[in-house]
């Protein structure tokens, strides 16, 4: 399947809400996407596109421009050069490699286009699905004392998550950005 990431557009909230009330979607992550509504979802749209600070993509479908999941740099910050990476997918883009390589494009824009240095993201441990997934794509969990170190004051104390941390070098080395 090929994908594309665009600008996140009106005609993508009622899929982002489908994925919002999907309990295997969302069990672990640190939101209650469940009480979100639609409105919520436009409301995310139109605030996201005027953010200096966060940068969402849709991840679609480029022969018919179906809405696959959202993509994200959030958190981005100039000075230090560091973002926080965030993806989630339908459940119907589960399995087709749509993930990997929005993840791979999202990487790409925030090493060449914001000027990153690093992009970290961190998942909760039961999370299993998402593990194996940065697992198989070679991604390196970090350490709790070497986050903190390269991280601070992004690091959240919590012993429940496994940071992973992509730096330019190693994602063009790896050859996942080309």
């Amino acid at each position: 399947m090929g994908i594309v990431l665009r600008s996140l557009e009106l005609k993508d909230a009622k899929y982002m809400h489908e994925w919002m009330q999907d309990d295997s979607v969302v069990h672990y992550l640190n939101k209650d996407f469940g009480k979100m509504t639609i409105k919520d979802c436009e409301r995310f749209i139109v605030d996201g596109a005027t953010s200096n600070t966060d940068y969402h993509q849709a991840i679609v479908n480029d022969e018919n421009d179906e809405y696959l999941g959202t993509v994200s740099l959030k958190n981005i910050d100039r000075e230090t050069r560091i973002a926080e990476f965030g993806i989630t997918v339908r459940t119907c883009a589960m399995g087709t490699g749509a993930a990997y390589e929005a993840m791979c494009l999202i990487m790409r824009t925030g090493f060449a286009e914001f000027d990153l240095e690093d992009i970290y993201w961190y998942v909760n441990q039961d999370n299993v699905r998402a593990l194996k997934f940065y697992d198989k794509h070679g991604f390196r969990r970090w350490q709790f004392d070497d986050v903190r170190r390269k991280l601070l004051p992004y690091y959240k104390e919590n012993s429940h998550y496994i940071w992973f941390i992509e730096d330019k070098a190693d994602s063009y080395a790896t050859g996942r950005i080309k």
